[in-house]
């Protein structure tokens, strides 16, 4: 019983997350950047990211062809002007699938090649 809840609280813990992650907090239309709003990104793992990055595309009926999503901490930071490496947690591209977490930041980089 106990390992049920458990499940049940970490499935609906990553719901709740994907659902924060997933959201479009500014869109640039004329530029094709997007920025979202996540600041736990760092500490997701690499399958859920593919499914936040392709979610993302999907709730928005977007065609992922040469755009961008910047990934902050806080909707203080939807411009590129205001990215650090403190709020910057994450960069995609589309061409090269790939995600990159903390790019402004040599100490924490990490690179995350998605399967979507």
């Amino acid at each position: 019983m106990n390992k049920v809840l458990l499940v049940v609280a970490a499935l609906f813990s990553f719901n709740t997350l994907a659902d924060t992650c997933t959201e479009i907090a500014k869109y640039d239309e004329l530029m094709s950047q997007i920025y979202v709003v996540c600041p736990d990104l760092p500490n997701i793992n690499d399958d859920d990211l593919g499914t936040i990055v392709y979610t993302i595309f999907k709730e928005n009926e977007f065609t992922p062809d040469e755009y961008t999503i910047d990934f902050v901490t806080s909707k203080q930071f939807l411009t590129q002007e205001s990215l650090t490496k403190e709020n910057h947690v994450g960069f995609y591209y589309t061409h090269d699938n790939g995600l990159i977490i903390w790019p402004k930041n040599q100490d924490k980089i990490r690179h995350v090649q998605l399967r979507i």
